[in-house]
């Protein structure tokens, strides 16, 4: 089966993005090709949208065009970058830094980002990767929530993106490749809100927001793939579209009940070890678009990865990686419950 627009959608989920990195290694070299190579549309959400981000942006420097990061440059990030992105705060707030300056260079995730994206807007790293005259997608994009920000940036989701940044280059949408990897992943209690957009340090001139990780609209952003891909002209009916979509590991939080579920702010904010509002939260975001995927797209149009995983691998800031790539190795391994999936993908994107 052929056809006119192949999309990728990747998941949030912390240093669980381990696992969709790990697919995605495996889809590369199955492919022998990387991924900016094979999906005309990559969507992420939170740590999902820093691999889309990664997977489609060239590396620096900006004056010649660099290919971006492969799957495994990606894949070792997560294994050995962990300590530079969840750096602890020792004061009140959230429960680490966005950037703490107490250090000599400044530390925490957005610094990371900065480095890891330096200098370069979401229209220019779509300019860059054009003139490699290869095949590119059309459309990347992550999401976020608005929860505050200058006139235009409305209480409501965002979604930062190539199409409407490159109708305006230096505009109110054309944010740093950084900032929008920032405000996808600004996890709420994990980091600070991200202040994105004018006034930003290192930032844009695009609109200010203050954005909250994209897991609180869409953990699972396939919808959004999917609405970008008919908005930009890119397929006419289902039929056009293939949809490969990555999770980062499905979990029971197994929530204990008591009191006849009559719960108040503190039972749902934290009970029994167990966050029980942000664990219903997270995981309807990823398993509602998913079921309504399902209902609506042809036979051999969709296919979903995304492995069992143990409580104890649930963190977003969990500390064993290892265990983490040793489950997707596992999943799409022979044998393993995702590897006829796995077959099935490697096929339709042949």
């Amino acid at each position: 089966m052929s056809y006119s627009c192949k999309i990728l959608a990747i998941d949030g989920g912390g240093i669980r993005g381990i696992i969709p990195a790990y697919i995605l290694q495996q889809i590369e070299a199955a492919m022998k090709a990387p991924i900016y190579q094979i999906f005309d549309v990559v969507a992420g959400t939170s740590t999902g949208g820093l691999i889309a981000l990664g997977l489609t942006t060239p590396t620096p420097p900006y004056t010649t065009p660099n290919a971006p990061l492969t799957a495994s440059a990606v894949l070792n990030l997560y294994m050995t970058d962990r300590d530079k992105i969840f750096v602890p705060q020792n004061s009140g707030g959230a429960e680490y830094y966005g950037t703490d300056t107490s250090t000599n260079p400044p530390s925490g995730i957005e610094p990371w980002l900065q480095s890891l994206f330096p200098n370069v807007t979401l229209s220019q790293a779509q300019t860059v990767l054009k003139q490699l005259n290869q095949p590119m997608p059309k459309q990347v994009l992550t999401t976020c929530f608005t929860a505050n920000g200058a006139s235009g940036a409305a209480f409501a989701p965002y979604v930062f993106n190539w199409a409407d940044a490159a109708a305006a280059p230096g505009g109110p949408d054309d944010y740093c490749v950084w900032e929008a990897a920032r405000a996808t992943s600004a996890a709420p209690s994990y980091f600070p809100l991200a202040n994105v957009g004018a006034g930003a340090t290192n930032g844009s001139q695009a609109t200010q927001r203050w954005g909250v990780d994209g897991g609180v609209t869409a953990n699972n952003p396939g919808l959004y793939g999917l609405a970008e891909a008919f908005r930009l002209g890119l397929c006419s009916n289902l039929n056009d579209v293939l949809i490969v979509s990555l999770g980062t590991g499905i979990y029971d939080p197994a929530l204990q009940i008591f009191s006849n579920g009559n719960w108040s702010y503190l039972e749902w904010a934290y009970w029994n070890g167990t966050y029980p509002l942000i664990d219903v939260l997270t995981m309807s975001n990823v398993q509602a678009p998913d079921q309504q995927l399902q209902l609506i797209m042809p036979q051999g149009n969709y296919f979903r990865l995304d492995p069992a995983i143990s409580a104890a691998e649930a963190p977003l800031d969990g500390t064993d990686t290892q265990a983490l790539e040793t489950t997707a190795e596992n999943y799409v391994a022979t044998g393993g419950a995702g590897y006829q999936i796995f077959q099935n993908v490697i096929q339709a994107l042949g």
